[in-house]
């Protein structure tokens, strides 16, 4: 009989490790997104890298909103509208 060495290797249990894991690929998915919306904007404007433009002033350029900060911004406002009247009784 030959144990595994991964399964004691680490202190932690698998699921934590694993949510962890899962956690970190999503921080890489969304650096990934914001990347290629940068790299989109740059285009647009004809900027390289090697310009060493702000990200700001690009998007002061561009005038793109950030879909993402636009998409958390309405979420927030629709969650507030629909728990107004949460508390009420009857009306």
């Amino acid at each position: 009989y030959v144990k595994d060495s991964t399964s004691s290797s680490s202190p932690l249990p698998a699921h934590y490790r694993a949510r962890k894991k899962a956690q970190a690929n999503y921080g890489l998915h969304k650096k990934s997104q914001l990347r290629a919306q940068q790299a989109m904007e740059r285009a647009m404007l004809g900027v390289s890298l090697r310009d060493h433009t702000r990200n700001e002033e690009i998007r002061r350029r561009t005038r793109v909103t950030d879909i993402a900060q636009r998409v958390a911004k309405l979420k927030w406002q629709s969650g507030t509208h629909s728990s107004e009247n949460r508390w009420t009784l009857g009306s």
